[in-house]
Order: C-alpha cells, then structure tokens, then sequence
C-alpha cells in the first residue's frame, strides 16, 4: 500500500510539471503583408509557440486605415473577405492567454486591397423591337461582378435610327442600328440589335375652329398628330377660296385677299382630313402724315399734299381732307388744295377711312 501511494504522487507531480512547462508565449499569422484584389478570399492560419502548449481561443478583426469605410471582412475561424479596394489589417489575439500585464497575445497582418479588373460586359438585352419615338433604357452586368464603376462609352451604329445616351435608346426613324456600351480604353465591350417600326398614324386634329390673318401673312395652324409619335406626319393643305388664301410653293398657306376661306390639311395618304375657317382682313392703318409740314403757295396756285400711311402695306389708304378756312384755301373732289385768296394760314387735315387716324399741314398763301 505505501509503495501504491508512492507512484500515484510521483505520477500527479510529472501531470502538474508538465502542465507549468505548455504556456504559450506567442502567436504568429501565416501571413504578415498580403495583397489581394476586390472580391477574392482568404483563409489565415495562425500558430503558436511552444507548438506543444495547448492551442489557445482566438479572436478576430479588421481594422480599416482608408477613411473609415468597411472594406474588408473575418470571421471568428480567420476566413477573410475583400470587399472594397483600399488598406486594412487582419488582426488575431488570445482570448484565454495573457502576458505578465494581463494583455492578450496579438498578431496581425496588413492588407492591401487593389481594384478588381473588368474582365467582361454583358447588355441585359441582345435585340429590342421598338417604334418611332419611343425609348428603352439598357443596363450591363460586369464580370467579376465585384469591380467598381467602372468607366464606359455608349454608341449607336446609326445615330439618326436609333440615338443612345447613357444607355437611354431612342428610337428615331424606321430601321435598324446597333448599340454598343464599351469599356474605357478597352475592347471589351457589348452589343445589342435595335429594330425600329413605324408607327401607324390613327388621326389628326386641329384645335382652333376659327382664326383671323392679316392680307400679307403666311398661317401657321398646328396639326396635331395621333398618336404624337407617329412616323409619317406630311400633311397637304387645301383652301376653298384660293384668291384669298393660297398655298404656296413649299406648302404654305398665304393670305393674300380679304375675306372668309376653309383650310382643310390633309394626311399625306388622304386617309385623314381636318379644317379650319381662316378670316383674311386688311391690315390696320397705324398712323398718317402729310410729306410737308408747311406748303407755301401763292394766289391761284395748286398743289396735292401727299399723305403717307403706315404701315406702307396698310389695307385701306381712303382718307378725307378738310380746311380750317376754305374761302382762303380750298380742296376740290380730287384733294387737290388751291390758294384763292390772301389771309389767315389755313391747317388742311387728313382723317383716315381706317381708324380715323388724323395728320395736318398749314398752307399760307401769298400775293404773286
């Protein structure tokens, strides 16, 4: 019996010397600098010294130095994720193992995250079908899909069928074109087939029923198409009273008489018709004067004062004249003014038929 005692106390003393002698004193990453690019992975190791001490519980960590944006992921096994290009460091310690200052064994690792590289550009579409006027917006998926906004180029193989903006299509005439979103300073790059139909027109219209023109004026009435994006929108014009209004050359109502006229515009395939009733009138006198102020005539002479009107292209030039002392000055039926006899200056005035617009010159007579 005191020899069994003996050993279980030898064997307890080496148990408990053994257990002194496995401390760990130090950790160390398998990596101490690392460079990765933006969507790759990679799993740290860490190991400690004595290799014969237990392995302690570790605890892990990211600490950003680019601004203070999440770049970068671990987990609690060391798995780590690149998330955003940019410096950061992997950073392990004991969670049951501390120093003589009661801190915890640390271990880390910088790493550097560099952009990904495009390798790829697919358009979300490879053909659309659409009519004239209408739009569609394309969007692309990059391949690895982890690179950042990177810098691209949209073009169309036919601007003037289909136009392409920031990958905004606009169908523009009827027929096909390509669309093509590049990368910057690559040929990487994407293409989708657009087909343009015509859009068949359904009708036109005019709002106003009634308008009034002036002799002289070319009518611009708006025709509105339907739908407003239909392809072919050609009309003809057609006037009932031609001598009042007439279509010019280019198409182009004119007016050119007085007077009530119907404007009928008509679809390039007559299919469809719309009218409006156009009243031509003369154009306003504005305002008259006499050519001289003063006429000088001497007894028994004849003059006609010429009277101007504006606008010069007025519609009716009919005035009348009268004088301030007709035994002195007279005007006979055609407007012409005679000096009859010496005495008071005599103000000869012009009212215009249109507006009653007036002007006055003075005539003094002298003996011959």
């Amino acid at each position: 019996m005191i020899i069994f005692v003996s050993l279980i106390l030898c064997f307890l003393s080496a148990c408990s010397d053994e257990k002194e002698e496995a401390v760990v004193t130090a950790i160390s990453l398998d990596q101490s600098a690392l460079t990765l690019k933006v969507g790759e992975e990679y799993q740290f190791k860490v190991s400690h010294t004595p290799q014969d001490a237990k392995t302690p519980g570790y605890s892990w960590g990211v600490t950003d130095t680019t601004l203070s944006v999440k770049i970068a992921s671990i987990d609690q096994t060391g798995f780590f994720k690149a998330e955003k290009a940019g410096i950061t460091t992997v950073r392990v310690t004991t969670t049951d193992v501390l120093t003589e200052d009661l801190y915890p064994l640390v271990s880390t690792c910088k790493v550097t995250i560099e952009p990904a590289e495009v390798e790829g550009i697919q358009l979300n579409k490879s053909e659309i079908t659409l009519k004239a006027g209408e739009t569609e917006t394309l969007t692309y998926t990059l391949t690895p899909t982890q690179v950042t906004n990177p810098e691209v180029e949209w073009s169309s193989s036919n601007s003037g069928i289909v136009d392409v903006t920031d990958g905004v299509i606009t169908a523009k005439d009827i027929g096909e074109a390509e669309i093509t979103v590049t990368i910057k300073n690559t040929t990487i790059r994407s293409s989708c087939k657009v087909i343009v139909e015509p859009t068949p027109l359904e009708g036109i219209e005019i709002k106003e029923d009634n308008i009034e023109v002036f002799v002289g004026e070319q009518i611009d009435i708006p025709v509105l198409f339907i739908p407003e994006n239909a392809t072919k929108q050609k009309i003809n014009w057609i006037s009932s009273h031609t001598h009042i209004v007439s279509i010019s050359e280019e198409g182009i109502p004119v007016a050119v008489g007085i007077g009530p006229s119907l404007l009928t515009a008509v679809t390039e395939d007559g299919r469809f018709h719309a009218s409006c009733r156009v009243l031509v009138k003369q154009i306003p006198v504005e305002r008259i004067e006499f050519e001289q102020a003063v006429y000088t005539l001497e007894v028994g002479e004849i003059v006609k004062p010429e009277v101007i009107f504006y606008p010069e292209n007025a519609g009716n030039k009919n005035y009348t004249l009268t004088s301030s002392h007709p035994t002195v000055v007279g005007i006979d039926h055609r407007y012409y003014v005679q000096a009859l006899a010496r005495g008071h200056d005599a103000t000869i005035t012009a009212r215009s038929e249109d507006g009653s617009k007036i002007a006055s010159c003075v005539v003094r007579v002298r003996a011959k």
